[in-house]
């Protein structure tokens, strides 16, 4: 076989285990791992039958692991891609970690948080349930630190952060929302508000006044104050109306009754 055929043999990964965690739909990941606000703990559970309690020797001992991995929600990839923040022109592919990649291979820097045999439990991830790993590789001090690195477009990372707070309104309706199982709407607030909270191309947040805004989890609605570099998330409503409500066949979240719940206790 001559080097040029060889060139166009297919490659073959082969997934070394699954993550499993809450989150479940890309809008509630945050974009970096070290950006995750929910304090989740997810679980890389390696397969049996390949060694891999020998492989995993040595890692309990460590802090952070480089997670690769597949993005297995992608059907296509994009040469231009939007960031979700530090640019608003669009950028390629391969100067961003977009997931819309012509082999949609990801990277992530994760904080080890247990290690037994076949199963490490991490924090600070921004992986979904269910994603393909392709292996793991211990976070390195002396080769995964560039020295005077130049930036580019993320020279701008961290300008204008917003602090985030909440009221007492919100947070009983969070709680009750959180005991119902919808654990991760409130990490979603901040990392949506957090950076570059006005930009409803990027986001799905609308603005009723200068200062108030409408931002959508889902079915539903938080409002929230803005002034100076300042986001106080207010309240939560339902994003069904009362016709919705009473249309019971139709439920593709499965969450009305939460939502008649809710309601019923909070009001509208």
């Amino acid at each position: 076989m001559s080097d040029e055929e060889k060139k166009n043999d297919p490659l073959v990964l082969n997934p070394i285990g699954y993550f499993s965690c809450e989150k479940r739909n890309p809008y509630e990941a945050a974009s970096q791992g070290s950006l995750d606000l929910s304090g989740d703990r997810g679980l890389i559970e390696l397969l049996p039958g390949h060694n891999f309690e020998q492989a995993v020797r040595g890692l309990g001992n460590m802090s952070h692991l480089w997670v690769f991995f597949w993005f297995h929600n992608n059907e296509n990839w994009k040469p231009l891609v939007m960031v979700p923040r530090g640019s608003i022109e669009k950028q390629g592919v391969f100067s961003t970690r977009s997931p819309y990649r012509p082999n949609p291979i990801g990277l992530s820097l994760v904080k080890i948080d247990q290690v037994d045999q076949r199963k490490i439990w991490v924090r600070d991830f921004d992986l979904l349930d269910g994603t393909p790993i392709l292996d793991l590789k211990p976070y390195h001090p002396e080769a995964d630190v560039a020295v005077n690195p130049k930036l580019g477009w993320m020279e701008k990372l961290g300008e204008q952060e917003y602090a985030v707070t909440t009221t007492d309104q919100f947070d009983r309706k969070a709680q009750f929302l959180h005991l119902r199982g919808i654990k991760q709407l409130v990490p979603f607030c901040g990392q949506q508000l957090r950076f570059d909270p006005f930009n409803q191309e990027k986001k799905r947040v609308s603005f009723t006044s200068e200062n108030d805004g409408v931002l959508a989890y889902r079915t539903w609605r938080i409002h929230f104050y803005t002034k100076d570099l300042m986001i106080r998330l207010e309240t939560i409503r339902s994003g069904y109306s009362d016709r919705d409500l009473a249309n019971k066949a139709d439920d593709k979240w499965k969450d009305k009754d939460i939502h008649r719940e809710f309601i019923a206790a909070f009001g509208r």
